[in-house]
């Protein structure tokens, strides 16, 4: 598929890719996706090839293409943000801490992406936030000091 989704408004680009990846999960087919918007190839994807001059200078997961760049080119290409755009792929689960949080942290749901997150922390001028389950009950604390080592490629 080349460029299937460049001339729709954002909006419904976003529902239609959002569907389009239920189609695949629920066929389990694999497709081939032509496109030079990096942003919509580490949302499409779970596999990404940058090329060059007509070679391959990087296939592998959007994670890894943004945490590890194989050169500059791949740097340049994925842009100056891609620590942010590596933080939407991530979700807080694996990032929590063991620990209490303050009584007055914001909660997260432990499948919040870190991207929203890392918001939710700056809006509410906190450090750290109870991650919590599906019921509410508190998992542990998720803290700004994890989603920078994870905005860097560490593990939580």
């Amino acid at each position: 598929m080349d460029e299937r989704f460049v001339s729709i408004d954002p909006i419904t680009r976003a529902k239609l890719q959002d569907e389009f990846l239920r189609i695949l999960r629920e066929l389990g087919k694999t497709i081939v996706f032509v496109t030079d918007d990096i942003d919509e190839a580490i949302s499409m994807g779970s596999r990404i090839a940058i090329l060059r001059a007509g070679k391959v200078v990087q296939y592998d997961t959007p994670e890894r293409i943004l945490a590890q760049p194989a050169d500059a080119f791949v740097e340049a290409f994925v842009g100056t943000d891609r620590s942010l755009k590596r933080l939407a792929l991530l979700t807080a689960g694996p990032y929590l801490e063991a620990g209490a949080p303050a009584a007055n942290a914001p909660k997260l749901a432990a499948g919040t992406p870190l991207r929203d997150a890392l918001s939710l922390l700056l809006d509410a001028g906190a450090d750290e936030a109870a991650i919590v389950d599906a019921s509410g009950g508190i998992l542990g604390r998720g803290t700004l000091t994890a989603i920078r080592k994870a905005a860097n490629g560490a593990r939580g």
